[in-house]
C-alpha cells in the first residue's frame, strides 16, 4: 500500500476511513477483558483471557446478571465467542432479544469490538479491553468518582471513536484527559497533536488525534472540514468552558460531537480526599495517608478549589511534605521554596501552620 494522502489547509481535506490506512498507523484490536452494564450500578463482568467462549444470562451462566438489575434478561440469554477483532454475540432464543442499538430491531448475532456496545433486552452492555479499563479511573477523576452512570456513558462515547467535546472550567484536566483518551484508542500508534494556538498544521502520514482548545483557538472552516471529515481521518477532541461555546464555535459540526462534562471540585467536595490520596500513591509514590493531616482534612473538603484538579495536583506535594519533614522550614527546603511561600500556599487552603518545634 502506498503512503496515505496528505491533508493541508491549502487544499481539500483527504477523506479517508480508518480501514484505508496502513496497519502501522493503528493499534491492534484489544482483547476484550470486561463487560460493563452501562447506566446500571453493578460490578463489571470479567472475561478471562484464557477462555474463548462465555454464556451470559441470569441463571447457570459463566457471566451472571442479577434479576435485580433487570427482569427482562433470560436465564441463558446469549453466547459470546472470541474473534480476532473482539466478540461475536449470539442470541440463544431469548424472550426479549439481542440488539445492536435500542432503535433497531432484534438480531440473531452481532460483532462487537473494544469500546463497542450491544443490548441484551433493556440492558446496554459496553465491551472494554485493558486499555479502556485503564482509562476509567481517569474519566472518574474528571467526572466524579461515584458517578458510575456518567462514567460508563462517557466510556461508551470514547469507545465509539467519534469527535468529543470536553466541557468544564479551567483546571478540570481537559488536555490531560484528551491525551489519555488517545493513548487508549485504536489511534494510539499514530500522532497526538495539541492545538492551543495558531493554525492547524499540515497533517502528514498517520491517523491520530487532534485536541483543540476552543477558548484560545478560533477554529476556521478549512480546519474544521479536516477535523470533522466523514469518514474521519483524525479524531477531533475539543474543549471549552461551556457547551454553548462549543455549539457556537463548531457551527455546522456541532451535532457531530459527544459532550463529556468535566465536573469542578466545588460540586463534589467528597472527591477531594480520595483524589489527593490517589495522587500521592500513583504520582508521588508515597504510602502516607491523608488522614495523617489531622484537622487539616476538614479544610481540604471545605476549600472551593478554583483551580480544580490542576490546583489539587499543585498542592499535593506541599501537603505531603508537611508529613515527611519535621518542620515547616524543612518541608519548604525539600520543595525548593521559602518557608513563607509554603505557608502562603497552605493558607489558601485554610491551613494555618503554627511555628513548629525547632523553628525560630
Amino acid at each position: 500500500m502506498g503512503d496515505p494522502q496528505r491533508a493541508t489547509l491549502a487544499g481539500s481535506p483527504a477523506v479517508v476511513g480508518l480501514q484505508d490506512w496502513p496497519a502501522a498507523y493503528l493499534a491492534s484490536p484489544g482483547v476484550i477483558t470486561s463487560l460493563h452494564l452501562t447506566g446500571r450500578r453493578s460490578p463489571p463482568l470479567s472475561l478471562s483471557t484464557a477462555l474463548t467462549s462465555f454464556s451470559i444470562g441470569t441463571e447457570g451462566c459463566d457471566l451472571l446478571l442479577s434479576r435485580l438489575v433487570t427482569p427482562y434478561v433470560s436465564a441463558y440469554h446469549a453466547r459470546l465467542e472470541r474473534t480476532p477483532g473482539g466478540l461475536r454475540v449470539i442470541d440463544q432464543g431469548s424472550k426479549n432479544g439481542l440488539f445492536s442499538s435500542p432503535t433497531t430491531g432484534r438480531v440473531s448475532a452481532l460483532e462487537v469490538g473494544a469500546g463497542g456496545r450491544f443490548w441484551l433486552a433493556d440492558v446496554e452492555v459496553l465491551a472494554l479491553d485493558a486499555e479502556l479499563e485503564a482509562l476509567r479511573p481517569a474519566l472518574a477523576a474528571c467526572i466524579g468518582l461515584d458517578d458510575e452512570v456518567r462514567i460508563d456513558r462517557a466510556l461508551a462515547w470514547v469507545g465509539a471513536g467519534g469527535p468529543l467535546a470536553l466541557i468544564g472550567p479551567p483546571g478540570t484536566g481537559a488536555a490531560r484527559l484528551a491525551r489519555q483518551i488517545h493513548d487508549t484508542s485504536a489511534r494510539r500508534a499514530s500522532f497526538f497533536l495539541e492545538l492551543n494556538r495558531g493554525p492547524l498544521p499540515a497533517l502528514d502520514h498517520g491517523c491520530g488525534t487532534v485536541f483543540v482548545d476552543l477558548e484560545t483557538v478560533p477554529l476556521m472552516a478549512p480546519a474544521a472540514s479536516i477535523l470533522f471529515a466523514s469518514p474521519p481521518r483524525v479524531r477531533a477532541i475539543v474543549s471549552a468552558t461551556t457547551e454553548r461555546r462549543v455549539r457556537t464555535r463548531l457551527a455546522q459540526h456541532r451535532d457531530q460531537v459527544s459532550v463529556i462534562e468535566l465536573v469542578p471540585l466545588a460540586r463534589r467536595p467528597h472527591d477531594v480526599v480520595p483524589l489527593l490520596a490517589a495522587h500521592w500513591v500513583n504520582v508521588l509514590r508515597s504510602r502516607r495517608r491523608v488522614a495523617e493531616l489531622g484537622a487539616g482534612v476538614r479544610h481540604l473538603a471545605a476549600h472551593s478549589w478554583p483551580g480544580n484538579l490542576d490546583e489539587l495536583h499543585q498542592q499535593a506535594p506541599r501537603l505531603l511534605a508537611l508529613l515527611e519533614h519535621p518542620t515547616l522550614r524543612a518541608a519548604a527546603q525539600a520543595l525548593g521554596i521559602r518557608r513563607q511561600t509554603l505557608s502562603g500556599h497552605l493558607a489558601r487552603l485554610g491551613l494555618t501552620i503554627t511555628r513548629q518545634e525547632g523553628e525560630r
